[in-house]
């Protein structure tokens, strides 16, 4: 694992918050002007999205040319905990049924980074989905991770940005989730 002193650190998070400034300009410019298009069934992108991603990786790679991108909008891609693919439910539905028969409420929100964010902020206890891209976790589970939260693999391995699955918690019932998803009951 690369390591990086606070002086990098630090140039890191500084370009990195430009970046977002100047895509968020971007996307405030195309406010009255975007058009969409479907990326899949029901999973629209607009231009203003295309935009928004070209100069966040623009202002980036201007910064650090040695590095490597990865962003939403560069291919196909579906990344709610109900895909739009409606053949992927079904995994999810099961789960939802087994949750739902344990869980005070449940909530569906579209959004894995949001989900996340409201995981680590102590808004939700737990969070699960099967059908994630690296971009939709990784700024979530830092934020988990980072307020003492747990993150694993639906099989209960470690987590791993570049696996579909995520099952992230409080940490306090991340075993009972898994066990409740796995088919069994919580301990």
């Amino acid at each position: 694992m690369t390591s990086f002193d606070s002086t990098q650190l630090a140039k890191f998070l500084s370009t990195a918050v430009e970046a977002a400034r100047r895509g968020a300009e971007e996307l405030e410019s195309w406010r009255a002007r975007f058009t969409f298009k479907e990326k899949s069934r029901a999973d629209l992108v607009t231009d203003a999205d295309h935009a928004s991603q070209r100069v966040v990786k623009e202002t980036l790679l201007a910064a650090f040319p040695d590095h490597a991108f990865l962003g939403e909008e560069g291919g196909g891609m579906i990344s709610t905990g109900f895909p739009a693919n409606h053949a992927a439910h079904a995994r999810n539905l099961d789960a939802w049924a087994k949750v739902i028969a344990h869980a005070q409420t449940l909530r569906r929100t579209g959004s894995t980074a949001l989900n996340l964010a409201y995981v680590a902020a102590g808004r939700f206890d737990g969070y699960w989905a099967y059908d994630n891209f690296a971009w939709d976790v990784l700024a979530g589970a830092v934020l988990v991770a980072e307020a003492g939260g747990h993150l694993t693999t639906a099989a209960g391995t470690a987590f791993d940005p570049f696996r579909p699955d995520i099952i992230a918690t409080n940490g306090r019932f991340h075993a009972d989730l898994l066990a409740v998803l796995s088919g069994g009951a919580p301990a």
